[in-house]
């Protein structure tokens, strides 16, 4: 199918010619743009703090992915062209496993005041480098639902969800590891709790999309969201 200029069945492209506010519902505005905003201004005040310590870096590198991330799933809610839609859904693989990538190697250089070897620094670069390659393929996304207007995930992601699955193992193992070389409770402490808040963020991310991709709930997500809204703004003029 060749979707340029093709539209969303249930968007009109009101504003720049692109996007449709009014089929996203606006709960989803509310959350995850202040998100996205204070995500990427927090990882830029703590980059320029210090620009070439590597923690600052990674930081850095972990919210520019998650608010990433979150501007390619406004994107595929909001935009009523087929094509954009479509580079949205294909793009999301990039972002989401930067985020795990960056997450991993912040913890550890956090934690253990030193850098990861060259092998682990190979590892990830491959797998980031494998996803750049088949990120247009069907590996990534298998096809497009016009009616739906959402892509259909390819075989690629069912290695990206185990594999997410192995980093939230890795985030636990990288941070009670760490406790052995750590005699002050303090030390003991600030190890804990920094595993236990990146082990809780990846795993609400991660249990979010799975949810999202192999229940494929957009649709009734949507509507639910939408008879909430209905019923507030009842209750409201009531």
């Amino acid at each position: 199918i060749i979707m340029n200029e093709l539209l969303c069945l249930d968007s009109i492209p009101s504003v720049l010619g692109v996007f449709d506010f009014s089929i996203a519902p606006p709960l989803l505005f509310y959350s995850y743009i202040p998100i996205m905003l204070l995500t990427i201004f927090v990882g830029f005040l703590i980059f320029v703090g210090e620009k070439r310590n590597i923690v600052n870096q990674l930081f850095f590198g972990i919210s520019l992915a998650f608010s990433l991330w979150i501007l390619s799933v406004l994107v595929q809610w909001t935009a009523s062209q087929a094509d954009i839609v479509m580079f949205a859904w294909q793009m999301l693989v990039v972002f989401e496993i930067a985020i795990y990538i960056f997450s991993l190697y912040f913890l550890f250089v956090f934690l253990n005041k030193k850098d990861i070897t060259f092998f682990y620094k190979g590892i990830g670069a491959t797998i980031f480098s494998a996803c750049i390659i088949l990120l247009p393929t069907a590996f990534n996304i298998v096809g497009f639902d016009i009616v739906n207007c959402e892509g259909a995930i390819g075989e690629l992601w069912h290695f990206i969800y185990p594999m997410e699955a192995l980093c939230l193992a890795g985030i636990l193992y990288i941070g009670f590891s760490s406790l052995k070389s750590r005699k002050e409770k303090k030390q003991k402490s600030e190890a804990i709790f920094a595993t236990i808040g990146m082990f809780l963020f990846l795993s609400i991310f991660f249990f979010f999309n799975i949810i999202l991709f192999l229940t494929k709930p957009t649709k009734h997500l949507s509507n639910i969201i939408k008879n909430i809204n209905i019923l507030l703004n009842y209750k409201n003029i009531i």
